[in-house]
């Protein structure tokens, strides 16, 4: 059996290789590979020792990316670092004392890696001062090292030629003496110091190739010569020279300059591949009540289930494994379910009769990916929306497709069926903010508008009764006031409405104290007569709910109730997605009163009799009567309490039919959404190219792998993939004490050198060595964590293993007394690390330029970034310049809302009798402002550095940003939980066009952060930026308050 090998390393004739997340050995000339590790969580980058004795690989064994050690011939691994961060190893110190690793550990972004070391015999890790790196190599019996910047894997974004294009650090003679270099100009990886000689990969000819250079970067070979993958994670003993391609490995000899590839076996699969079981629980994708509301269709894990509510067996429809069925959904006849397949590879639509008999499949290739499906409750139509803002009516007995509507602004957020089965509205977006309400006669296929389009209509919903449409808007534009800056939003503005259908029907909200009595009448099933809709004047017979706005999901009707979700406004930087915030309410006419009667809901459907409700709370189903509560309130499944038993949705897994339709359906999804339709890619090609690859896929991590290299043929930003379901791996968390130490071998304890402060006012951000009563001071001895006496070997990190946010002792000794602290360690210091940058940064401003000057740093365009660029600008603003740092920017969407406020000038002041004057605009910043960017700043970091220069707001300095602004909206996950996204809005400047993708914005003085930089504590970056806002300062002509 042929396996998925990655990460290879090499020492004479052994060779270890990463497979199945494990590490493997096998002769360098090929046959059957021996599994070295069974590792409990996932191994990475092995590298031999010098000696070849030992290896040294990132391992996950206690659920932090680590450094473990292992003897080469087998063993028990043992745990080297404690960093609690994202670490890997790169290699080792020549004389095999040391080895190398990359960590965020104690940065200030989490994006931000450098190098550290940790002795092999062990002991506690030493961080390394040449700033970021991913990897370093030394020179053969000399004193050269050579550093890579951003080195990281090319495969996954192929031809990449932006900011962050991997460059390397050259310091010929070990003094700190770094020279950039960058041979051919491609993007480089993996450098490798073999003797006169820097060998490395690089995509400069537009493929991934071996190269070399001397290390003055003069002298450029190619070695290789691969045309279908490309050259990944080159390793080397100095003799030979191993690398991944696709999923095989190659060994090229040094000397004689030949390459082959090392054909290896696997005699056994491992655990990752073995059929499984699941639940519903967080893989319950859509769902559907029958029409009476006495069973429910939905998909779980990909699967099409049907079942009763509450008792007998879940029938599975379609194809056991290997399939994906999406949108089960109920025909009107209560016995047959519509769901979209992929069996064939593309998706269709297939019909089964509920207890599981396909009877029909419409393979209806102009349907694109359907992302709703609406079947009429009366006769054979079924609407169908899809991802091309599409609107589609099907006839079911026929197959004609009728287009109804192509949108040109978004997807059709709404469709509803009346119960006649004789209309069908519809949500048609007029703008990005506004819709109106259209309705289409069947069969004749008409389409009227039944409102404006000037507000946001959306979610319709008809009577069951025929009376009325129903719908959400945001028509109410009451402002309010934001509690800080002098501004004014809209965070809920809408409310349930209803649509009047006749023209003589009365207004529901009017109440009547003396309701005639209707008379008792037989009940007798009668058919429903089709609805009659007066189009004159319609507009005019809306009328709102006297209910409060908000913000709504949907709205139902049931007979005499009405029911709608609200969800609260919610801070974004709080939000906790496993917990619903909706509340379910409901609609009287009769008593002309709403109640608030389920909480934590996150939607709901309503049967076609207007009898039953079943709503969804996160992962959990509960199917409820609209006349009644259920008996129970319990959580207990059960016809009392109402909620569905999840455990009953029990479905298998085969991991490798599941993964090859996730490859599929990854692809398509690609080439259904990427942004340029016509971008010269043979993506069927590529696909061909790349299948057989899964073949050799034995678990999780590798299907990520093979899904990154595939999306990175594209060559485009955000073409990403996440999440998804892993083997369960340890989670020790490691505690943090916000603090730096460093061994005091004369007083043998840990001497405190830093103690991060943070907002000692935040609980949730507040450093442990800052609570109250509870101090930890600069100077201080630490002896004893948790009892544990410390020691060179035994570090504060190896006693804090899986104490995170618990109650920990430390025994100390501070001037001549013994002291113990109760402290509690946070699970991360990024918060703590970022605050003490930024103020940092913002103190050095203050007393280079005597007060003259502000500093605001954005870490993203996203909540975080807004609230950062607030909470600075807040004070800043009021200085006489201002410098806005965008470095290591993660992107987002608030770009615009940053640069309005920026692009503020003064015209005037408001003068009180009393008082400072207040500038007009307020809050508009007083003289010139400089911008810091670089590599790092990206995707909306891109966009606002370029727009930053377009709108000649002040120089910009730095380095080139990363180049990435083509759009993502995350929103299609494949069966396993994973999130892929497909590159769909590209971005274009007036005056590069779309040539920031892939390339980036150039400041206006660019200026590099060198390691030696790095080592002498230098930003020069910060220091070019104010060395330009005071001369800016001197020049600038300011606008003074008037005087009396």
């Amino acid at each position: 059996m042929q396996g998925y090998y990655q990460h290879p390393t090499v020492h004479g004739q052994d060779l270890v290789f990463v497979c199945e997340d494990d590490l493997w050995w096998a002769d360098l000339t090929g046959g059957v590979a021996q599994r070295l590790t069974a590792a409990r969580g996932r191994c990475r980058t092995p590298f031999f020792s010098p000696d070849g004795r030992y290896l040294a690989y990132t391992g996950r064994d206690e659920g932090y990316s680590e450094v473990y050690l292992l003897q080469a011939d087998g063993g028990e691994p043992r745990r080297l670092t404690f960093l609690g961060a994202d670490t890997s190893v790169v290699g080792w110190s020549p004389d095999g004392q040391w080895i190398y690793y990359t960590s965020n550990e104690g940065q200030p972004f989490l994006r931000m890696h450098a190098l550290g070391r940790v002795a092999a015999a062990g002991g506690r890790h030493e961080r390394l001062p040449w700033g970021p790196a991913a990897s370093i190599a030394f020179e053969p019996g000399g004193r050269g090292r050579v550093l890579g910047r951003h080195t990281w894997d090319t495969a996954r974004w192929k031809r990449y030629r932006g900011g962050t294009v991997g460059q390397f650090w050259v310091d010929r003679k070990g003094k700190d003496d770094w020279k950039a270099l960058r041979p051919g100009g491609g993007n480089l990886t993996s450098p490798l110091w073999i003797g006169q000689r820097l060998y490395f990969g690089s995509d400069h000819d537009g493929h991934g190739h071996l190269y070399s250079c001397r290390p003055d970067g003069k002298d450029l070979r190619q070695h290789t010569e691969h045309q279908d993958f490309y050259l990944r994670r080159p390793n080397s003993d100095g003799t030979t020279l191993v690398y991944q391609c696709g999923a095989r490995l190659f060994a090229y000899d040094l000397d004689s300059q030949q390459g082959r590839p090392v054909d290896l076996r696997l005699r056994a699969a491992g655990f990752a591949r073995q059929r499984k079981f699941t639940a519903a629980g967080s893989f319950l994708d859509n769902y559907d009540l029958h029409p009476k509301g006495k069973a429910l269709a939905c998909t779980v894990r990909g699967k099409a289930l049907t079942f009763y509510t509450h008792e007998r067996g879940v029938q599975q429809l379609g194809e056991p494994q290997g399939v994906r069925y999406r949108q089960a959904s109920w025909l009107a006849d209560g016995e047959r379910v519509v769901c979209v397949s992929d069996q064939t590879g593309e998706e269709v639509l297939e019909i089964y009769h509920w207890q599981g008999q396909l009877q029909d499949t419409l393979n209806l290739p102009v349907l694109g990916r359907p992302l709703r499906l609406a079947a009429s409750p009366k006769g054979p139509w079924l609407a169908v929306t899809n991802h091309r803002y599409e609107l589609w009516l099907i006839q079911l007995e026929t197959k004609a497709t009728h287009r109804i509507e192509k949108n040109d602004h978004d997807r059709i957020p709404g469709l509803a069926w009346s119960p006649c089965g004789k209309y069908l509205a519809y949500s048609s977006p007029t703008g990005r903010l506004t819709a109106r309400l259209q309705l289409v006669e069947v069969p004749a296929l008409t389409v009227t508008p039944l409102t404006e389009g000037c507000f946001r209509d959306v979610a319709p919903h008809f009577d069951p009764k025929g009376r009325h449409l129903y719908f959400l808007s945001l028509r109410d534009f009451n402002p309010v006031w934001d509690n800080l800056f002098f501004e004014m939003s809209f965070p809920n503005g809408m409310r349930p409405y209803l649509l009047r259908l006749q023209a003589d029907s009365p207004d529901p909200f009017e109440f009547d104290p003396n309701p005639p009595e209707e008379p008792k009448r037989k009940k007798t099933r009668k058919a429903i007569e089709p609805a009659r809709i007066d189009l004159v004047d319609i507009e005019k017979r809306i009328s709102a709910f006297p209910v409060i706005e908000g913000r709504y999901g949907q709205v139902q009707g049931c007979g005499d109730t009405v029911w709608f979700t609200r969800f609260p406004v919610e801070n974004t930087l709080e939000e906790d997605g496993d917990v619903p915030r909706g509340v379910l309410v409901s609609w009287d006419f009769k008593t002309q009163e709403a109640k608030d009667v389920y909480q934590r809901v996150t939607n709901f459907t309503t049967s076609q009799d207007g009898k039953f409700l079943c709503y969804r709370s996160h992962q959990r189903l509960r199917l409820v009567s609209v006349e009644k509560k259920p008996e129970s309130n319990e959580d207990t499944p059960g016809r009392k309490s109402g909620w569905i038993a999840g455990a009953r949705l029990r479905v298998s897994v085969e991991p490798r039919l599941e993964w090859r339709q996730m490859a599929r359906e990854a692809w398509r999804l690609m080439r259904e959404h990427f942004w340029d339709a016509g971008s010269g890619h043979d993506w069927e090609g590529i696909y061909q190219r790349y299948l057989p690859l899964l073949d050799r896929v034995g678990c999780r991590s590798e299907l990520s792998d093979w899904l990154w290299e595939l999306q990175g043929e594209l060559g485009t930003s955000h073409a990403y993939e996440s999440g998804g379901d892993y083997l369960t791996e340890p989670t020790y968390l490691q505690g943090k004490l916000g603090a730096d130490f460093v061994w005091d071998a004369r007083a043998k304890a840990y001497r405190v050198e830093r103690v991060l402060e943070g907002d000692v006012w935040a609980r949730a951000e507040q450093a442990p060595g800052r609570r109250p009563g509870q101090w930890l001071l600069r100077g201080d001895l630490v002896t004893h964590v948790q009892n544990h006496r410390l020691s060179a070997e035994f570090s504060p990190e190896m006693a804090l293993v899986n104490q995170a946010r618990q109650e920990v002792w430390l025994q100390l000794r501070r001037e001549k007394t013994s002291l113990r602290l109760c402290l509690r360690p946070l699970r991360s210091e990024t918060a703590l690390r970022y605050r003490d940058w930024v103020e940092a940064n913002r103190s050095w401003v203050h007393q280079q330029s005597g007060g003259r000057l502000g500093y605001v740093h954005v870490p993203n365009m996203g909540p975080w970034g807004f609230s950062e660029f607030h909470r600075g600008f807040l004070s800043e603003v009021r200085r006489e310049g201002l410098l806005v740092d965008v470095r290591y920017n993660g992107g987002g969407n608030v770009s615009g809302l940053l640069l309005e406020k920026l692009s503020r000038r003064i015209v005037g002041w408001d003068v009180p009798r009393y008082g400072q004057p207040i500038s007009y605009p307020m809050d508009a910043p007083r003289g010139p402002i400089v911008a810091l960017t670089n590599e790092m700043a990206g995707s909306d970091g891109d966009i606002f550095s370029h727009c930053f220069k377009l709108l000649g707001l002040g120089p910009l300095v730095g380095t080139r940003t990363w180049g990435g602004v083509i759009g993502i909206w995350p929103r299609h996950r494949l069966v396993d939980g994973t999130q892929t996204t497909q590159p769909e809005f590209a971005f274009w400047f007036e005056d590069v066009g779309w040539r920031v993708e892939n390339y980036g914005t150039e400041p206006d003085e660019r200026v590099d952060i060198q390691p030696q930089d790095w080592v002498a504590g230098r930003d020069p970056q910060l220091e070019r930026a104010l060395e330009l806002g005071m001369e800016r300062l001197a020049g600038h002509r300011f606008l003074a308050p008037p005087t009396r």
